[in-house]
């Protein structure tokens, strides 16, 4: 629909729309997010839902227009929260876990199913529907079975395969629609071209 949804550093959400910014008066939606303070927002590859998350862990989900409550997210911290390829939400959560979203049903990963040790920074998802995780010494790429459960240990990449970002700043990743992942780090942005399974730096 053209919009563009801001979240703002109040925890407040702004709608804008054709060059203006939406008001309660004309885009009700908006009454119905009033009275949360979120900390993290993040929508579907087709912009039909959108989640929102409070620093509380309370999860609100808005599509068709309307705004609804889900079941409280399953970490008392969330590092990170990002939809897959096919519409899962999925977090990262203290002690190296995370959780996906599956219809209203969360299911929790842990250390001993991902194989995951240290703190997990950033999660992205590649054009191939590969799960990132970012660590303090670079970044995992896992592949996702059937059940879109990470399968193995992951690959790590590293300084040794070009990824010279010692840090990735939380919340500061993107994929574009052809698969590309951005990570921006603390020595600069890093850029992984799924296609040729490499990384460049910048």
């Amino acid at each position: 629909k053209n919009r563009i949804w801001i979240l703002q550093k109040s925890g407040k959400v702004r709608v804008i729309a054709r060059d203006y910014v939406m008001t309660p008066r004309y885009f009700p939606v908006l009454n119905e997010l009033e009275g949360y303070s979120f900390s993290r927002m993040c929508a579907d590859p087709e912009g039909e839902r959108i989640w929102f998350l409070t620093g509380d862990g309370q999860l609100l989900l808005y599509q068709n227009e309307r705004v609804r409550r889900l079941e409280n997210v399953p970490f008392a911290e969330v590092r990170s929260m990002q939809v897959d390829r096919e519409g899962w939400l999925w977090i990262a959560g203290d002690r190296s876990s995370l959780a996906r979203l599956s219809g209203e049903v969360w299911t929790k990963l842990g250390p001993s199913k991902t194989g995951v040790q240290g703190d997990i920074g950033n999660i992205a998802f590649d054009g191939d529907q590969n799960l990132w995780i970012s660590l303090d010494q670079g970044v995992l790429k896992f592949d996702l079975d059937e059940q879109g459960i990470p399968t193995g240990n992951g690959r790590l990449y590293d300084s040794d395969q070009g990824f010279r970002g010692t840090y990735v700043v939380p919340g500061a990743t993107f994929t574009t629609e052809d698969g590309r992942i951005f990570f921006g780090t603390l020595d600069g942005v890093v850029q992984y071209e799924p296609g040729e399974d490499r990384v460049i730096t910048s």
